[in-house]
């Protein structure tokens, strides 16, 4: 299919793109020179979500292997209410994840819905405390009929994500959103699945 412009919408076009152009310049200017992302956004007045995009393939993350302070503070501060972060995640066999922030720890809290309709609610945030693992704990079981268990986070797991080498080679800021719109929820699923199990045999019996 053919889309037809007039010459004036051409025109807007090609000025709005030299314009872009002219603000990414200046943002990975300001960026070369040392300033960080929130003086350039103070300076400049420019929306976030530009900013974001003007440094979006620069490799900028330049974290060591056991510390992962770049990336925490990209994801949990600069990305997380950009609109370019999933939180909530439909998997194929109809189970289902819906990720919130809490303001006050910094945690990921997650409500779970599995396939068979159980329901689990707990934390799991990717590199906490900006170290390579990802801890998950449960604290409520919903049953099938929706009773309430608190479990009190006995139920939990932390996976070891020090050899994880995609995680570990993230150097952008478009390849640390992929890694968490898709690697953090196929783990996360991983996890929770025999934690599932488990906090049904612990707590409905």
């Amino acid at each position: 299919m053919k889309i037809i412009i007039t010459e004036e919408q051409f025109n807007k076009l090609q000025e709005s793109n030299l314009d872009f152009n002219k603000t990414k310049t200046l943002i990975n200017t300001m960026y070369d020179a040392g300033q960080s992302i929130d003086d350039i956004l103070n300076y400049t007045g420019l929306d976030k979500g530009v900013v974001i995009i003007s440094l979006y393939d620069r490799e900028m993350i330049n974290d060591k292997k056991t510390e992962y302070e770049d990336k925490y503070n990209f994801l949990y501060e600069l990305l997380w209410n950009s609109g370019l972060i999933t939180k909530d995640y439909n998997y194929e066999d109809g189970s289902r994840v819906s990720i919130s922030k809490d303001s006050l720890s910094g945690a990921l809290n997650f409500n779970y819905k599995s396939k068979e309709g159980y329901v689990l609610l707990g934390m799991a945030t990717l590199m906490w405390d900006s170290e390579n693992v990802l801890p998950i704990d449960i604290t409520y079981l919903y049953d099938l009929d929706g009773t309430q268990y608190d479990v009190d986070a006995n139920v939990s797991s932390i996976k070891d994500l020090k050899n994880d080498n995609k995680l570990n080679n993230i150097k952008t800021l478009r390849q640390l959103i992929d890694y968490f719109n898709n690697d953090y929820y196929i783990m996360l699923k991983e996890e929770l699945n025999p934690l599932l199990e488990e906090a049904i045999n612990d707590y409905r019996y």
